[in-house]
């Protein structure tokens, strides 16, 4: 299994605020701390540096390499936790998602599998579905292949003698491997057993599967013969008689416009000759406007005057000079004689009514006028009337027999549709059963292939299930001894190795001396060793130990985590392992020094530096 770490995003875990990181090609990359929080009292321990790292075996496996799953959020931050880890396996796309009281995403996982998601109910069947995608891809293997630190728990010099034989088992699995083995034969022969039920319920369905088809084929056959196709003369006959009626239709339609358009011109001739009528009528009242205007204005002014000297008359007539008491005539009181002014009246009255009849007789003659006139006009229109009526009858009778050609023309038109539908109807008939039995045909052909295929995989795996059983007979756990001596024979040899890199000289050991395995170096034993020995020869272990995991467990990931490895070795020593890791370790992109030591100078492609601010939360610089 080649896995190829890509990408990460960690929020709000342990110490980290926020952190996103490109994990390939990044060549050799130092990673610094510094640590600004005033109540941790240290200058870069405890920014986040193992944290950034630990959050992949906390995406993959739901804890840290040291096996931590509680009190993970950071409680200096408000939005929860999360791990976003994206990586390829043999050329697929994985993106694991966990979170942990996330503000957004709650506390769950999600996995997504080139593009698709593919997470199950809960977190513990994601968990499933992603052990049966990344296998055993644990702690334990992370801490020994990729996380490799002087603090970690995976490091194997720091166990007891006896505690490293039970690493190395765990590890190699040749502790159980045997039983892996049986339970795997037994599984496998449970399976082909199953497989071979399968098989034969598979060939007793594709048979019952066979006989419907044939049924099928059949019955599609006999209602193909059975089809009568519709008499096509009848569509000629309807389309040559619909022909006929549309011909018609046109032809009434365009004696229908010309008759309309002749109704048109009649009516706007009568519009015409009644406008020049109202036009001579309005000359004529004109010709005498003048003359009346001035008669009914000498008239208004003449009844103006009459009805005031009425008024004057009256006033004048009703002074009494004599007292309707005593009968005395009163003094200064005269009574006005109103015989000139009645004379006056009268003449006034006679002007009036001289007026009034110059009146009369200028509207007679008007009247005259206007009723000749109106005789002068009246032949042409009645004609045009006439005319206008005949017209109108004679287009309401064409347009009435067209009405009823129209309606011919739409029941024909029915009739064609619903002949044509039927032949149709008879055709798309024709090529569905014609389709169904090539398609019927088709999959006869595909079951009876089936049936061969399935037939040969019953034969195959009947021969599976006895060379398994065969193999179950020689699984005994007499191989565990042997297994473990081929790990350790193979560990001293990539150590020596490694050792003649680092040391120059191939004095490193592994011995199993009973329950106890002995690590020694120039003949001491491990912890008689100095410092920077020690330093040294933990670092072959662990990579003899990676190499190991590598050739057993076709492991290999693009990303190498050193986590404080390099804090007792000088420049010369640092050196010597970065040349083993470039020289040796072909398969990684990445690695990543995690060191405390700001005087350490190394060959690093790039530096990133991780900032823990005065409130306790982590972020990249």
């Amino acid at each position: 299994m080649l896995i190829k770490f890509k990408h990460i995003i960690v929020e709000g875990f342990q110490s980290i605020g926020r952190i996103e990181l490109d994990l390939a090609d990044r060549g050799f990359t130092l990673v610094n701390g510094v640590n600004n929080c005033p109540s941790d009292n240290a200058q870069s321990n405890g920014t986040g540096k193992t944290s950034l790292f630990n959050a992949i075996s906390y995406a993959l496996n739901g804890e840290t390499i040291q096996g931590v799953s509680k009190n993970l959020v950071n409680i200096n931050t408000t939005t929860g936790l999360l791990v976003d880890l994206t990586f390829d396996i043999d050329g697929h796309t994985f993106e694991v998602i966990r979170t942990k009281d996330h503000e957004k995403f709650g506390t769950s996982l999600k996995l997504v599998i080139d593009g698709v998601d593919r997470s199950g109910k809960g977190i513990r069947d994601t968990d499933k579905i992603l052990a049966d995608y990344v296998p055993e891809l644990n702690g334990e293997l992370l801490g020994a292949v990729i996380i490799i630190g002087q603090g970690m728990p995976q490091r194997f010099t720091g166990n007891t003698p006896s505690g490293r034989k039970e690493v190395l088992e765990k590890l190699s699995k040749s502790d159980y491997m045997i039983e892996d083995i049986k339970s795997r034969l037994t599984n496998r022969k449970i399976k082909l057993s199953s497989d071979i039920k399968e098989i034969d319920m598979k060939i007793s369905t594709l048979n019952g599967k066979m006989s419907v088809l044939e049924r099928q084929l059949s019955t599609s056959k006999e209602q193909l013969s059975s089809l009568e196709m519709p008499d096509q003369s009848k569509i000629d006959e309807t389309e040559a008689s619909l022909e006929k009626v549309r011909s018609k239709i046109a032809e009434l339609t365009e004696e229908a416009n010309t008759t309309r358009n002749k109704l048109t011109e009649l009516t706007q001739e009568q519009t015409s000759l009644r406008g020049e009528q109202a036009t001579e009528d309005r000359e004529i009242e004109n010709k005498y406007k003048a003359e009346l205007d001035s008669l009914q204005k000498s008239k208004y002014e003449l009844s103006a005057r009459i009805s005031s000297m009425k008024s004057e008359i009256v006033k004048l007539e009703k002074v009494v000079d004599v007292c309707p008491t005593c009968g005395q005539k009163l003094p200064n009181v005269h009574k006005v004689d109103t015989t000139k002014n009645r004379e006056e009246l009268k003449e006034v009255e006679f002007f009036l009514a001289n007026i009034e009849l110059q009146i009369k007789e200028s509207s007679s003659r008007i009247a005259e006028e206007k009723k000749a006139l109106a005789e002068r006009y009246s032949n042409r229109t009645m004609e045009l009337i006439n005319q206008i009526s005949f017209v109108k009858e004679e287009l309401a009778s064409i347009n009435k027999t067209l009405v009823e050609y129209q309606k011919e023309e739409t029941h024909k038109v029915s009739v064609l549709a619903e002949l044509k539908a039927l032949q149709k109807s008879y055709y798309d008939r024709v090529k569905e059963l014609e389709k169904n039995i090539q398609l019927t045909e088709s999959d006869i052909d595909k079951t009876k292939q089936e049936v061969v295929y399935n037939t040969l995989e019953r034969e195959e795996a009947n021969n599976r299930l006895g060379a398994i059983t065969s193999m179950l007979t020689l699984a005994t756990r007499d191989f565990r001894g042997f297994l473990l001596t081929n790990v350790i024979n193979y560990l001293n040899i990539r150590a020596k190795s490694y050792c003649m890199d680092i040391f120059g000289t191939e004095n490193v050991n592994l011995c199993l001396e009973g329950n106890n395995l002995n690590v020694t170096y120039n003949d001491k034993m491990y912890e008689n060793l100095s410092g920077g020995e020690q330093k040294k020869v933990d670092i072959i272990i662990q990579l003899s130990i990676r190499d190991m995991l590598t050739q057993f467990s076709s492991f290999s990931s693009n990303i190498l985590v050193l986590d404080e490895t390099f804090e007792a070795l000088d420049y010369v020593g640092c050196q010597k392992v970065v040349d083993v890791i470039t020289k040796r370790l072909s398969d990684i992109e990445s690695v990543f020094i995690i060191t405390h030591r700001s005087n350490l100078s190394l060959p690093a492609d790039s530096t990133i530096t991780i900032i823990k601010d005065s409130n306790g939360v982590s972020n990249l610089a």
